[in-house]
């Protein structure tokens, strides 16, 4: 039976836009995180935020050292990844929201969340929890990641620009909203 749904897409699809557009419409039936960009004065982007939605946030990778609090950073390509915020925001939040059997946004599981051991141990955990979950993935292929998006118990729906009504409606559907 599929009760997670998974939406891949490339950078910039709106993966994120479309799970807080979700929960928002169904507000009080969500838990977990989502991330922001930090975008610095030029427009460019400097690194990223997790939000929890009980109101919990903190950087979690910046090109910018100084903007990281935790011990354990971890450099990716241009980026400077604080495991700590993942470890002690973003996983909380998603344990309590799974222990409370509500939807739980996971946003997102990419290059930088699977880095933390911890990280990849969980997500196994909540897809195979009887909370349902809702999460994004970059569309690359990674193993650890691809490992997820195959699983029979996860719907991934592939967004794009052009199709993100008919994605929020499947996700919806999907996850017993509508």
């Amino acid at each position: 039976m599929t009760k997670n749904v998974i939406i891949a897409g490339n950078p910039g699809a709106g993966k994120t836009t479309l799970v807080k557009s979700i929960a928002a419409k169904h507000s009080g039936v969500f838990g977990g995180f989502y991330t922001e960009e930090i975008r610095g004065a030029d427009g460019g982007r400097r690194g990223f935020i997790v939000k929890t939605f009980d109101g919990k946030e903190r950087v979690f990778a910046s090109k910018n050292q100084s903007d990281l609090v935790g011990n354990r950073i971890i450099k990716l390509k241009k980026y400077r990844v604080d495991l700590d915020a993942l470890e002690e925001t973003a996983i909380p939040a998603a344990e309590l929201s799974v222990r409370a059997g509500r939807i739980t946004v996971v946003d997102e599981i990419g290059a930088m969340e699977i880095l933390s051991e911890l990280f990849r141990l969980k997500i196994s955990e909540w897809l195979t929890s009887s909370a349902q979950v809702l999460a994004t993935i970059r569309l690359k292929s990674r193993h650890f990641t691809d490992g997820i998006t195959n699983r029979p118990d996860c719907l991934t729906l592939h967004l794009t620009r052009e199709n993100a009504a008919k994605i929020k409606n499947e996700a919806e559907r999907t996850l017993g909203l509508l």
